[in-house]
């Protein structure tokens, strides 16, 4: 078998690689996995993502109801997703286009009130040890703030966003200020599905900079340790997470 080296790690399942290393699977048993199966609440959450970077692009539509059914038809249709004719008229339907106007009426409410260049689906080129694409970056001359997305949930049974979705951001922000500059200010929010922005708490440089050296670690420890295999998908036997990451 080939031996493959990790070059970066997905900032999106970044919490879990650090999990399996962090409770010593170096040799546990890796299996590859297969990430394309899709369900309707899948589907819909990328739906969702994919109205928001719509609209961060063509922003001077007037936003209401016709404007966010055109949008879930024309994404229907482009990635063909198998949806009744009728289903924007009933109860999920119509609950789901009034939760996205929520959303974009929000989202256009926050950036009205800060004067930012605005990226969407912002795919940031691999910087090790992370390679990930991020929802939304806002910037100015001076700051960075990275927005990640969630349809699912976010809190913890503590009532406190969860170190996932933080760890996720805080390989955001290193990408953010590889990309731009290191002593730029940095924060970062969540974007609920009420269009709520969530401030992640305890963020910034000295943080990012921090936890971009724990993973760099791993990443070391884990091509020491483990024959990677080319396909770049993980599932650990042991901890039964997944993760991703760049090889060559």
């Amino acid at each position: 078998m080939s031996n493959y080296t990790l070059e970066a790690i997905a900032a999106s399942k970044v919490a879990n690689f650090e999990k399996c290393l962090d409770e010593g699977h170096y040799l546990s048993q890796f299996s590859p996995v297969n990430l394309n199966s899709y369900n309707r609440k899948t589907i819909l959450g990328t739906i969702s993502h994919e109205i928001i970077a719509a609209f961060l692009l063509y922003e001077n539509f007037e936003i209401d109801k016709e404007y966010v059914s055109r949008l879930f038809f024309k994404i229907k249709e482009k990635n063909n997703y198998d949806f009744e004719e009728d289903y924007l008229d009933k109860r999920e339907g119509l609950e789901f286009i009034y939760r996205n106007l929520t959303v974009l009426k929000k989202i256009k409410t926050f950036l009205d009130k800060n004067n930012f260049e605005v990226r969407s689906e912002h795919t940031y080129k691999i910087t090790y040890p992370f390679y990930g694409q991020a929802d939304i970056v806002l910037r100015d001359s001076r700051k960075s703030i990275v927005i990640d997305y969630k349809t699912g949930r976010i809190m913890d049974s503590e009532n406190e966003i969860s170190s996932s979705i933080k760890k996720q951001l805080l390989a955001y922000a290193f990408l953010e200020l590889s990309e731009t500059n290191d002593d730029r200010d940095i924060s970062a929010y969540v974007l609920n599905k009420k269009g709520d922005f969530l401030l992640i708490d305890e963020f910034d440089n000295k943080t990012v900079k921090s936890y971009s050296k724990r993973i760099d670690k791993f990443v070391t420890d884990m091509n020491k340790n483990l024959v990677i295999e080319k396909s770049g998908y993980f599932y650990c036997n042991k901890c039964e997470n997944h993760w991703s990451a760049k090889v060559s």
